[in-house]
């Protein structure tokens, strides 16, 4: 918008009440420095604002991050300035720090205030009264009405007058007279200035004057001022602004500047990743946006794993200079020694400064520049003082100080160091480096810290003279990559190495690394393809072993397991026992191998070591996280689950991070599942949130769809089972996707008594090329043929059984087996295989669903041998455990049972939450905020943004009535309106 000038056409006939605001259209710290408004017609006084269920979290104003203690301070000066108490604040921060931003969080929050805003200039800063000439442009048509002493002082210092004289107390008061004809009662005056460092000294006197004289109560002045990089933030006695009250606005907290970072980034960030540019660049929030924008993600965890500083913004480093440039050369040596050496390592940083002969002067200075001394070695007060001196150095001088300092870190044998300065002071190939640094990164692989391990490999590439050597080095740091789920960097370092790579090995290995790509993006069927590839040309070599698990993974979710299977290499001898310090390839391949070549007989002893070994944390967490789709398969296939929750919940803490998203999609689904036959109704609840959340932030096909169809075809939801299997059913064809639905809709019609229905998606998850889905529906499908007039069908499906449950030998799997057996028996076999199935099942709290099931079949059996009295007694206990778990299908099966026999029972579904009552996202995000969690902690929990947190919570504290985030805990401890009675235990029953 352009500036008004003086006689601006849409100035009301009231001037009181004329509304003039600066909408500043971005906030970047660019202006051209001119006053840019636009003139607000008066409106009626928001309304107070509601409570906002937040104390320190992010963001509530658009673009804003953090900053609670600021926004309530600014917000408190428009409060008391709409009660007539108006004052004057000063906003002290350094560049880039967020002064523009509060300012426009400030002016958002002022839609009933008349608002006038000023920036200063540098340029203009040695021009008397530039600034307030611009200031008073809005209003300079009004100085004909101001007393002629003090129209004459202003026009004399604006350039007007008939005389050159200037008296400041009488512009001080011709400018408050100006402005005061901006504020009224009914619409108070807020007046904004940024950069106030560079406004000349007699305009800022006269804005202070203003300052400390708010019209009757109803004005607000605020400036924001800089401060140095380099020293302690204060100003001057002397100065104008000195003796208004002051609000300094530091870094960001460390969740907040975490949470910026994140936002800012173009991908998903690895923790060391953010870590480590937090460690450099603090909570500076210009430095964080800049280096997150300035850099893609791949970039950014490249650049966070080296030895130099990141970069940062060229406003800093200009200020840096423009405050460091009368230091002496020695200083600026020291300086940059200092800043070169990342950890400040004191005995470095001395010896370097002995070999370069500087001394006890050099210190001095570079402590007066911002450093401290610390065993008269320098460093840095703040660490982005350390980036701003890196970044604002010429190579030269870098590449010399870091050949200072590798000539120190090599006299003391600290090797990774002098790998690291060295390539650093390198500006040409050079293979004594490369191979330094590639020693380095294997050191890296064993001490398991892939981000060095993989920017070692690369900058050694970079400085390797040949370029099949430099290939080879750079498909090591690609399978590096992909492995620790940086899979676009992985794909850029294939695309480098492969023109330059020509051994079956190194090709295999490339091959190996496009197949992990391409799982990791869910093109699981080509990702098979290319790992079995893999596999097969390398079968003799130490690669075939994990890419033959690869494609297993792979071939299990993809389809095609079979073909595949009967194609890989049996990597250990059968029946081997398994080592105490075991890989997870050597637990998991075989007994999968041999499962699916030669069926559960042959597997049972493979399958039970591996079992007990994932148990045991044979295998650490993080080796076993990135297989928790195969070790999720191998527990549910033996109906192990008590054994598989355990390990979902250790693996739950280990898959947190953004790259391993699709194995913590498989830990809460798994999690999930586990509570549901568990009969935790809450904690289902809980994990199928999680869980989809997850599913959507991973993106992975079809995985949010079979999540929620699994979950409400348990409840007996009929029109969310049917609307997520449709959705499924629509997605391009995925067998063993498929026959997971096929194998959840088989129980969701059993409970429904369709019972033709529940054979049907039974018959084709058991034709499915997914041994754990075929595996998994085994006892339904018995249960469903039987019901539905099939018996063939049913015994060929309790054979299968047999064979799987006699393997398993997990309790849940001979309950099963019982329950099974008893479905086809008659007479005294059927009660006492029946009986059986109760007693293995109740042993174990883990089983409560299918208990309750085993106790609602015994039930109807009973009832049909006419004995009514024992039929009621299971069928009541069914329906209580039904009813207890939600599972509306099989408690209306249950109760139509209970009718059959002429009992009635009380009891009712759990109904659907109300519009008073919290659902399952608002009750858990209402838990952990109670606990204390802010909306960033609980974002990242949850794959959330913090404004869905902030608008979840915002219902939460609505419907319970609460103004504020101390008030939850009571809150949730008393039972809303609608609310179910307590549930019964399920152990024992």
């Amino acid at each position: 918008m352009a500036s008004l000038a003086p006689q601006c056409p849409d100035r009301l006939p009231n001037r009181g009440v004329r509304g003039v605001a600066l909408r500043r259209q971005d906030s970047g710290l660019a202006d051209s420095g001119n006053v840019r408004m636009e003139v607000r017609r008066p409106g009626p006084t928001p309304r107070e604002p509601v409570a906002e269920p937040f104390s320190r979290d992010v963001p509530t104003a658009r673009g804003l991050v953090g900053r609670a203690r600021e926004r309530r301070r600014l917000e408190a000066l428009l409060g008391a300035a709409r009660a007539g108490h108006g004052e004057a604040l000063v906003i002290r921060g350094e560049a880039g720090i967020g002064k523009t931003a509060l300012l426009e969080h400030l002016v958002g929050q002022a839609r009933d205030f008349t608002v006038v805003r000023l920036r200063g200039v540098e340029h203009e800063h040695g021009l008397a009264y530039a600034a307030l000439h611009r200031f008073l442009a809005p209003v300079l048509g009004d100085v004909g009405d101001l007393p002629s002493t003090r129209r004459a002082a202003l026009e004399a210092a604006l350039g007007d007058g008939e005389t050159a004289a200037v008296d400041r107390f009488l512009v001080g008061l011709a400018a408050l007279g100006l402005l005061t004809r901006l504020a009224s009662d009914d619409r108070p005056l807020l007046a904004v200035v940024d950069d106030a460092q560079w406004i000349d000294r007699e305009s800022l006197d006269a804005l202070a004057f203003c300052a400390r004289r708010p019209h009757r109560g109803k004005a607000v002045v605020v400036f924001a001022f800089r401060v140095p990089l380099t020293r302690r933030p204060g100003l001057d006695g002397t100065h104008p602004l000195a003796d208004l009250p002051a609000l300094q606005v530091g870094e960001l907290a460390g969740p907040d500047a975490e949470t910026l970072l994140r936002h800012s980034a173009a991908g998903p960030l690895p923790a060391e990743v953010v870590a480590r540019t937090l460690t450099d660049l603090g909570g500076h929030p210009l430095a964080l946006v800049d280096v997150a924008s300035r850099l893609s993600a791949v970039d950014l965890v490249r650049a966070s794993a080296g030895f130099q500083p990141l970069p940062v913004p060229a406003q800093l480093t200009a200020e840096f200079a423009r405050e460091t440039q009368d230091l002496p050369e020695a200083a600026r040596k020291l300086l940059l020694l200092a800043a070169a050496e990342p950890a400040s390592n004191s005995h470095l940083i001395r010896d370097a400064a002995e070999r370069l002969k500087l001394g006890v002067d050099a210190l001095d200075a570079a402590e007066a520049a911002g450093l401290t001394v610390v065993d008269a070695t320098p460093g840095f007060r703040r660490p982005l003082l350390r980036a701003i001196a890196y970044a604002g150095a010429n190579p030269a001088d870098r590449r010399a100080a870091h050949q200072t300092l590798a000539a120190a870190a090599a006299t003391v044998g600290d090797l990774e160091r002098t790998a690291w300065h060295s390539a650093a002071a390198s500006a040409g190939t050079d293979e004594d480096v490369a191979r330094l640094l590639a020693d380095q990164a294997e050191h890296a692989a064993r001490t398991n810290r892939p981000v060095e391990q993989i920017a070692l490999l690369e900058r050694a590439a970079e400085l390797t003279p040949r370029p099949g050597h430099a290939a080879e080095r750079r498909a090591a740091a690609a399978e590096a990559a992909v492995l620790s789920g940086q899979q676009d960097r992985a794909a850029d370092l294939v695309k480098l190495a492969e023109p330059h790579l020509r051994g079956d090995l190194e090709q295999a290995r490339l091959t190996r690394v496009r197949g992990l790509v391409l799982f990791a993006r869910h093109r699981y069927r080509e990702a098979a393809v290319l790992l079995g590839a893999a596999a097969g040309a390398t079968a003799a070599a130490l690669l075939g072993p994990p890419a033959a698990l690869e494609t297993l993974q792979a071939a299990l979710i993809g389809g095609g397991i079979d073909d595949v299977a009967a194609e890989l290499a049996l990597p250990t001898p059968v029946g081997e026992v398994i080592t105490p310090s075991p890989t997870a390839i050597a637990v998991l391949l075989p007994c999968l191998l041999l499962l699916l070549r030669d069926g559960y007989r042959e597997a049972a002893r493979a399958l039970e070591a591996s079992r007990s070994a994932i148990v045991a944390g044979a295998i650490p967490d993080r080796a076993l996280a990135r297989w928790a789709w195969l070790v999720s398969g191998v527990f549910r296939m033996a109906w192990d689950h008590d054994g598989l929750d355990v390990v979902m919940t250790r693996l739950d803490a280990s898959t947190r991070e953004p790259q391993s998203l699709a194995a913590h999609v498989v830990v809460l689904r798994a999690r999930t599942r586990a509570a549901i036959w568990k009969g935790d109704r809450e904690g289902a609840d809980v994990w199928h949130a999680r869980a989809l959340e997850a599913c959507k932030a991973a993106g992975g096909p079809g995985a949010a769809e079979l999540t929620a169809a699994e979950y409400h075809a348990w409840l007996g939801d009929r029109q969310a089972t049917m609307a997520a299997a449709v959705s499924l059913r629509a997605l391009p064809a995925d067998p063993p996707l498929q026959a997971s639905l096929d194998r959840v809709l088989t129980t969701f019609h059993l409970g429904h008594r369709d019972y033709p229905l529940a054979l049907r998606h039974a018959r084709s998850a058991m034709a499915s090329g997914c041994p754990i889905a075929r595996t998994e529906v085994l006892p339904d499908a018995v249960e469903a043929a039987a019901r539905a007039g099939d018996r063939a069908a049913a015994q060929a499906a309790l054979t299968t059984l047999t064979e799987a449950a006699t393997a398993a030998g997990t309790t849940a799997a001979r309950g099963l087996l019982a329950r099974s057996r008893a479905v086809l028996a008659t007479g005294l076999d059927a009660d006492a295989l029946y009986r059986e199935a109760l007693d293995h099942l109740c042993t174990d709290a883990t089983n409560g669903l299918e208990t309750a099931r085993t106790h609602l079949l015994y039930g109807e059996w009973l009832r049909r041998q006419k004995h009514r009295n024992q039929a009621r007694d299971q069928l009541r206990r069914a329906l209580e455990l039904f009813e207890s778990l939600g599972s509306a299908g099989f408690a209306e099966r249950a109760r139509v049972e209970l009718g059959a026999t002429g009992a009635q029972s009380h009891l009712r579904a759990r109904p659907l939450p109300t519009a008073t009552e919290l659902t399952t996202q608002e009750a858990h995000i209402a838990r952990l905020a109670a606990a204390g969690e802010t909306n960033a902690e609980i974002a990242a929990k949850l794959y959330l943004s913090p404004n869905t947190i902030d608008y979840h919570l915002r219902k939460v504290f609505r419907k319970l009535a609460i103004t504020s985030r101390r008030q939850l805990a009571a809150a949730l401890l008393s039972e809303p309106p609608g609310a179910s009675r307590p549930r019964p235990a399920l152990a024992g029953v």
